[in-house]
């Protein structure tokens, strides 16, 4: 990472057909004052299965977070479910026949609230603001919300709606109301289509403003446009110094920061930006693209620097509507669309139609309440699939064992470790213990076989319809709409096999948001879980011995959202237990 936005690197052809490797400030700075320190970090990770490369990305991630003694400040939104507005979804642009906007949000929070969607933010994009110069239908004016769309404010909604709000914004226009050389009161740096702000005191007085009609995160979007500006391209304090100033006016107002069309050096710069915790990871989305599949391996870089790393909003339904913009159009892959979204570790933002919406799809990703059941990491493309797509050989492998989109992630239980296995996009291959994430508890010796797999795409309808499979897997070949999505869950040293949330959720053990404290004892084991008040969690065990036999438990938590499961009995016991929660 560089002093600001102005380093780069790249690589070039040696005259020995070797590679040289540059890094370095960025070729159109016209002056570099005197005193000026670049540094570079090189950064080596022993290779590890099945994600060595994320695993490399993750340590030399850590070693920059510290030297920037990088802290992220708590972002309110990042585990809970969202309803979207931005690029793609059904209200972008587009609001109820006859209504105004401010009665589509409140029939939207009215509607999804009815019929059991538990929303806890939404994300309101640039439809609502003033637009004035510039590309993409102008830079922003002014950054506040026009009658015609909240004719009783922003804030009527925020109260009637009690959610959480994410503010979209990009690029300021050189007509902007705000600079000095259009009548405003803040020094802005204009140019012909962008313009700049220069000083503190405007993001301070911005976010004091906004607070008051309910912001709780900002999203800066179009950053790379924002930075194509012969100031930030020449001056190599600019960017740095814009990005200081919004992360520091930010955090003092109890706001966190979204980055948005994002270059690799605003990610770095944010090491030194707390405020800034999440980081869009994918494309824009329309319905039937495929801007899921950046995700693989975009989300290794922002693990790195610990940034969340958003998926856009999806369509949960297949059924086809019709939007000014994107025509009569539908989403034919809206499970994988629900579980790239959940496997991403961060908000999970449903933008179609409210009244389409797949209630029980969506309800996958999350408890009752609306709080995000995560695996441990973000997924990401397997080693192998790296390796092969720039062609080495791997003599282990033959050619059924080629892979694409092939990802990973995994829940660690008390040393127990579940892997999660996407497929989509895949031809033939089979999976082996290699693509597994090795636990931490040794397992029994009679045990003759460590995991049992299970394919999570399934219309289950009870315990007995769980196949079990074992090492090595042939899985048929896979597209978007007919994908493989499998838990690999370890045997306990016991003999127990506990499959957790096996029929309902896209995480079926999530150690991060539902289930901790395992505890293993010599013929049976208990575990704490965890939830929204009085909520009832579907739980999925197998006996020592046993292999197409499961006990599927309804757990019902406690008011305090607690309960503590014991295989002996085969059931759930509500009493606050002497074991203090993990919130």
């Amino acid at each position: 990472g560089g002093e600001d936005g102005g380093e780069d690197g790249g690589e070039d052809g040696g005259e020995d057909g070797g590679e040289e490797w540059g890094y370095g400030v960025m070729g159109s700075i016209t002056n570099i004052p005197e005193g000026y320190k670049t540094s570079t970090i090189l950064s080596s990770f022993p290779m590890v299965k099945p994600d060595g490369i994320r695993q490399a990305f993750v340590s030399w991630g850590a070693k920059l977070r510290k030297l920037y003694g990088t802290k992220r400040v708590h972002d309110k939104t990042l585990n809970q479910l969202q309803w979207s507005t931005d690029r793609g979804s059904f209200y972008y642009y587009n609001k109820e026949a006859n209504k105004t906007y401010q009665e589509t949000i409140i029939d939207a929070k009215q509607y999804t609230s009815k019929v059991g969607l538990p929303f806890q933010s939404w994300l309101m994009d640039s439809w609502f603001y003033y637009k004035g110069i510039g590309i993409g239908g102008g830079g922003v004016k002014n950054w506040t919300a026009m009658p015609s769309i909240f004719p009783n404010g922003i804030g009527y909604v925020t109260n009637a709606t009690g959610w959480k709000l994410v503010a979209h914004n990009r690029f300021w226009s050189s007509d902007t109301d705000y600079a000095i050389q259009n009548g405003g009161n803040y020094k802005f740096a204009v140019e012909p289509t962008k313009s700049l702000p220069l000083e503190y005191r405007f993001w301070q007085d911005l976010f004091a403003a906004s607070k008051l009609w309910g912001l709780t995160v900002y999203e800066q979007d179009w950053m790379d446009e924002q930075t194509k500006m012969n100031l930030t391209l020449q001056d190599v304090h600019a960017a740095r110094t814009w990005l200081l100033q919004m992360g520091k006016a930010a955090k003092h107002a109890d706001l966190t920061v979204q980055y948005c069309m994002t270059f690799p050096r605003h990610a770095l710069q944010s090491l030194e930006i707390n405020a800034v915790t999440q980081a869009r990871a994918s494309n824009d989305y329309i319905p039937g693209n495929d801007s899921w599949m950046s995700l693989g391996i975009t989300s290794m870089f922002a693990q790195a620097m610990d940034l969340a790393p958003l998926k856009d909003n999806f369509w949960s339904s297949a059924a086809p509507r019709y939007h000014p913009q994107y025509g009569l159009t539908h989403e034919p892959a809206a499970r994988l669309q629900s579980l790239v979204a959940t496997y991403s570790t961060t908000v999970v933002a449903p933008g179609d139609d409210f009244r389409s919406m797949d209630v029980a799809l969506i309800m996958k990703s999350c408890t009752r309440d609306g709080s995000l059941l995560r695996p441990d990491a973000p997924a990401v493309r397997t080693d192998r699939t790296f390796l092969q797509q720039a062609g080495f050989y791997l003599p282990r492998l033959d050619a059924s064992s080629q892979r694409k989109q092939l990802w990973t992630t995994y829940s660690n239980l008390g040393g127990y470790v579940y892997t999660y296995i996407l497929a989509a996009d895949t031809p033939p291959f089979v999976i082996t213990e290699q693509d597994l994430y090795p636990s931490h508890v040794p397992f029994a010796t009679t045990t003759p076989n460590t995991h049992i797999l299970w394919n999570l795409n399934r219309n289950q309808q009870d315990s007995h319809t769980i196949h079990p499979h074992v090492l090595p897997l042939h899985v048929p070949s896979t597209n978007k709409t007919h994908f493989h999505a499998y838990c690999a869950a370890p045997i306990f040293s016991n003999g127990w096999l506990f499959l957790g949330e096996a029929q309902t959720k896209w995480t079926p053990v999530s150690a991060r948001d539902r289930f901790y404290n395992l505890r293993i004892r010599e013929h049976h084991f208990s575990v704490m879980v965890k939830g929204a008040p009085n909520e009832v969690v579907y739980i999925v065990v197998r006996k020592p011995a046993g292999w197409g036999d499961f006990d599927r438990v309804n757990c019902t938590l406690s008011e305090r959202g607690l309960a503590e499961f014991y295989s002996s009995d085969l059931a759930c016991h509500r009493g606050d237990p002497n074991i203090a929660a993990i919130s």
